[in-house]
């Protein structure tokens, strides 16, 4: 004040005397680096004679804050641990850490453990949110009151069953498909029979992309700002067994160091193109009931159409997947240049450990570096694949996977062979079904074939049945439930009722009551 001055301990206080009464500023100086002011650092008084007038100052050092925002953060974490179901999720909060952390960061903005905390609770603390914890609710209790699969309505019977190769159909068919019910009228006689399962609606698909586009997207591009700013190659960060949900004597604390750091980025990169793309096209109306199915997948619909700001999300989500695979090879160059003891790492070397996150050579490290790259590489330019090299059914063929970014489908719906859908009833309960137009697969005609220049040397749909995608229909057809489309021994497999029972029938053979395996 004025010429007085004197020095404030760790909270505490100094008194100045002598001071002339009247008005007065207090400026408060010479803060630690490391310590910061909260508001302004002078404050106006009006001393008055023979008495004391306070002046108070409050000033947060990140150091103190830090150990204060780990114990908060372990408590947390470990509540989180060790829940067993989302009603839980009162029971615990990040919001108490992720304040410190940033406390800390007011500080000292470059302090990188507060950074690093920053990023994760800012993360955590998603499960505060109340427009996420709705979307969460909303659909884990439709999935609890919904006991049966999406409502796809099998044709001529039950699912096909894959067991390995070759694949397993089993053949128990029902007398009356649920095409011919539909097809003939009955649909009243049916409902008559057994009332429609009434079940909750489906949550909205649209709702649950916009908590994804406009709640978490941001915390996580605001984690990964924070991310970046960590540079320090010695970085580390102790994973105590608290915060791995442990409490026993014998669990051993995790060592989070730079390569992990790197990952991290990696994987919220992964995640924003993750969101880009589910936001980029029309998911709505919700295809998980009967008449929700029926509606999305007619032709012309909006479901599965690019969305308005689509083209730019799918521009971003490329951008993001290739910093994500550069992301990674730094992280593996991290990895592969650290000389302390591994043990406790997260993401290490290791002959002698079978954790998922650790490499067993640094072979191991540079195939996955290959991997990575090759993945970075199809992201940039047009890639050339042979499949069964060296034999006489090779097939090479060209894949651009930089289109499905770039040059963005319009519609999927549009690109599938001729289709048609409708509703019927099956075993008492409202059932979408689909049902190819053209169930043999040498009359398809692809509006498409090169799939939006995705395979932009395909001219044909035998093109694509060289590169295996009648297999892919086929097993698509399956579980859509069109069985006349399976095979045996080179033959077209009827699915036919003969004598009150079902069954297969391929010439003068008759499947019925067991199975047909194809190769």
């Amino acid at each position: 004040i004025g010429s007085q001055s004197g020095t404030v301990p760790p909270k505490g206080s100094v008194t100045l005397t002598n001071v002339p009464v009247g008005a007065a500023t207090v400026q408060l100086t010479g803060v630690a680096t490391n310590c910061a002011v909260t508001g302004s650092t002078s404050q106006s008084v009006t001393v008055v004679a023979n008495t004391a007038v306070p002046a108070s100052f409050a000033v947060v050092c990140e150091a103190a804050i830090i150990v204060e925002a780990i114990t908060s953060l372990e408590d947390a974490m470990f509540i989180a641990l060790n829940i067993n179901d989302v009603s839980q999720l009162d029971d615990f909060s990040f919001a108490e850490s992720n304040g410190l952390f940033l406390d800390a960061l007011s500080a000292s903005p470059t302090n990188e453990t507060a950074l690093f905390g920053a990023a994760m609770t800012g993360i955590f603390l998603l499960e505060d949110n109340t427009d996420v914890r709705a979307v969460v609710e909303d659909w884990e209790a439709w999935l609890e009151d919904e006991p049966t699969a999406p409502p796809v309505a099998m044709l001529l019977g039950p699912a096909v069953t894959v067991i390995g190769d070759p694949i397993t159909l089993p053949l128990s068919f029902s007398t009356e498909t649920a095409e011919q019910v539909a097809r003939s009228g009955m649909v009243a006689l049916a409902l008559a029979r057994g009332p429609a399962l009434v079940h909750a609606p489906p949550p909205s698909v649209a709702d649950l992309q916009t908590v994804l586009r406009d709640v978490v997207r941001p915390a996580l591009i605001t984690a990964l700002e924070y991310l970046s700013d960590i540079t320090n190659s010695s970085f580390t960060f102790t994973v105590t067994e608290a915060m791995q949900g442990e409490l026993e004597i014998d669990a051993d604390p995790l060592e989070l160091d730079y390569t992990e750091i790197l990952a991290l980025q990696a994987v919220l990169k992964l995640a924003l193109a993750a969101i880009d793309v589910a936001t980029a096209y029309i998911l709505s109306p919700n295809p998980l009931d009967a008449q929700g199915f029926v509606n999305a997948m007619t032709p012309g619909s909006a479901f599965l159409t690019l969305a308005t700001g689509g083209a730019a999300a799918l521009g971003e989500a490329l951008e993001e997947l290739k910093s994500a695979g550069t992301l990674l090879l730094s992280a593996l160059d991290e990895l592969g240049a650290e000389l302390d003891d591994q043990t406790n790492d997260i993401i290490k070397i290791d002959p002698n450990c079978c954790d998922p996150l650790t490499f067993g050579s640094a072979q191991d490290v540079a195939d996955v570096r290959a991997v990575i790259q090759d993945v970075l590489d199809a992201l940039s330019a047009p890639t050339v694949i042979t499949l069964d090299e060296g034999t006489i059914d090779e097939f090479i063929f060209t894949l651009d996977a930089r289109e499905f970014f770039i040059t963005p489908i319009a519609d999927f719906k549009a690109l599938l062979a001729p289709y048609e859908v409708f509703t019927a009833v099956e075993d008492g309960e409202a059932v979408g079904v689909f049902r190819w137009t053209q169930l043999n697969l040498d009359e398809w005609i692809l509006p498409d074939p090169t799939f939006s220049g995705i395979l932009p040397g395909m001219s044909a749909t035998s093109d694509l049945f060289d590169l295996g995608f009648d297999e892919f229909f086929f097993e698509f057809s399956l579980a859509m439930g069109n069985y006349r489309l399976i095979t045996v021994d080179g033959n077209d497999c009827q699915a036919i009722s003969r004598g009150g029972g079902s069954g297969c029938a391929v010439g003068n053979d008759f499947y019925y009551d067991g199975s047909v395996y194809l190769d």
